[in-house]
């Protein structure tokens, strides 16, 4: 199979730390994922971590304890740095160990599930009975690789470990690996790569977005507020619809109305105007009359209090 050293990239140029920001910091490094071979499209071919299944099966497995023990998921996939990527060495013209990140599946899978068919048939990776040389493996993902390409030792200054071997059983924490490599990769740029997998690689992690925690209850300190007239805001919506017909905003540069949107429901126009006080109530107590307010769209109300000198609060 022929090499192709252009890969496919997709979406925006990012750093390690934006990554970890999104799925939580790496793990560790696998220096062996695979041959990291590029298909003649360009796509990585190669995108799994196969690995011998006992030792990585006791890895994943320690540290699905782990993450559970602290409360996290440990189904949540997770982020390991890669270190081999021989077969596409010439990759941007570094023909040593190629820097780049994957989110890992977190569990080990059959190599059949995971890797092409004549993959798992080419002699160079079949022991001698003729099988599969690695039978479990954990899928990556998605990769970003270096971009443009960067390897080990151009970040360390050295080649952390001959670049033909392997040490693809072991997740290796990036410091013992080498002292201070969590903090020199950091700000590495790095690219997507198109992966070429087989479709039977589980989609539903594939992407894996931060989430926010809401809907809790918060306690907030009392506090005055100033006092708003629920009549007030009637009497002028009451208004507005007598004289134009519709609820309609009152900015001239504007007039929307509700009756334009025809998904509303007839009851629920009232709810898309707000009340805007000419004279905003931070000025102080006053007897409002329905010449004090004028009825606005949302947006036009915003702009404006965005417009308009002294506090900004909604009046």
């Amino acid at each position: 199979m022929s090499i192709n050293t252009t890969p496919m990239f997709t979406g925006p140029e990012v750093n390690v730390a934006e990554l970890e920001a999104v799925f939580g910091s790496i793990v560790g490094a696998v220096m062996g994922y695979g041959e990291g071979e590029f298909g003649a499209d360009g796509r990585l071919r190669w995108c799994a971590a196969v690995l011998p299944g006992n030792s990585m099966q006791f890895y994943l497995c320690n540290r699905a304890k782990e993450v559970k023990a602290t409360g996290g998921n440990p189904r949540q996939p997770f982020l390991l740095a890669m270190g081999s990527l021989k077969r596409a060495a010439k990759y941007g013209g570094v023909p040593r160990a190629l820097y780049g990140v994957a989110l890992a599946y977190p569990g080990n899978l059959p190599a059949e599930e995971i890797l092409h068919k004549e993959d798992l048939q080419r002699e160079d990776f079949n022991s001698d009975d003729g099988k599969f040389r690695w039978p479990m493996g954990v899928p990556f993902l998605r990769v970003w690789l270096s971009h443009p390409p960067v390897s080990f030792a151009d970040i360390l200054s050295c080649e952390p470990r001959p670049f033909n071997q392997s040490d693809g059983t072991n997740v290796i924490p990036l410091d013992k690996l080498a002292s201070g490599l969590s903090s020199k990769i950091g700000s590495c740029r790095l690219r997507e790569v198109i992966l070429d997998r087989p479709s039977s690689i589980p989609s539903n992690v594939i992407k894996e977005e931060k989430k926010y925690r809401e809907g809790y209850l918060i306690p907030r300190r009392a506090r005055y507020e100033k006092a708003r007239s629920k009549a007030a805001v009637d009497a002028a919506l009451d208004s507005n619809i007598k004289k134009f017909g519709e609820y309609t905003c009152e900015d001239e540069e504007c007039g929307y109305t509700a009756a334009n949107d025809q998904w509303i429901k007839i009851e629920d126009r009232r709810k898309m105007f707000e009340v805007h006080h000419r004279i905003i109530l931070a000025k102080g107590v006053r007897d409002t009359s329905v010449n004090d307010l004028v009825v606005l769209y949302p947006r036009c109300h915003r702009r404006e209090h965005l417009k308009a000198d002294g506090p900004s609060d909604m009046e």
